[in-house]
């Protein structure tokens, strides 16, 4: 499979065929158990690499969310900025507010993801690895646990995504 840079791909399959599998092996969530990853001339399938300088260019947004349900949307967001890219607090929570604007959440800043809706909080989970800024995007069924008429919003993030010159 060879993706090209704005390239937007679409794996279908029925259940359990591998598609999550697949996109966890790319970012190196689990181990793939043959073959090679190639990225940005690359192979990150090589034990010598590190995977923390490469995960910081490829956005992972996953099916359940994964929001720490403690946290205010603007802090899901900044955490890893402020943690992996060791931004300070100020720089981080521009950088957040920003990306959550973006996604249409400006106004959800302080809010927990407890009082979010499903969309709403797939839309964090998508500010929360935009804000890192990587140059591929990879998403986990982004609209399955969403009610149809929150679809079109996360759809349009996406787009946008693209737009920006994204993968």
């Amino acid at each position: 499979l060879d993706v090209l840079r704005r390239e937007v791909i679409v794996i279908i399959g029925p259940s359990g065929s591998g598609k999550s599998t697949l996109l966890r092996c790319l970012n190196r969530l689990e181990e793939p158990s043959g073959g090679t990853i190639t990225f940005d001339g690359r192979t990150i399938t090589d034990p010598g690499i590190d995977m923390n300088k490469v995960r910081k260019d490829i956005g992972m947004v996953f099916q359940s969310f994964n929001l720490y349900p403690h946290l205010s949307a603007l802090d899901n967001v900044t955490l890893a900025l402020r943690r992996v890219l060791g931004m300070d607090r100020a720089a981080a929570e521009a950088r957040g507010r920003a990306v959550l604007a973006e996604v249409g959440l400006a106004e959800k800043a302080e809010t927990h993801p407890g009082q979010l809706s499903g969309g709403q909080q797939q839309r964090v989970g998508i500010a929360r690895a935009l804000a890192l800024e990587p140059k591929v995007m990879l998403f986990d069924e982004p609209t399955s646990a969403l009610d149809p008429e929150l679809v079109g919003g996360v759809l349009d993030v996406m787009r946008r995504m693209r737009e920006r010159g994204m993968t």
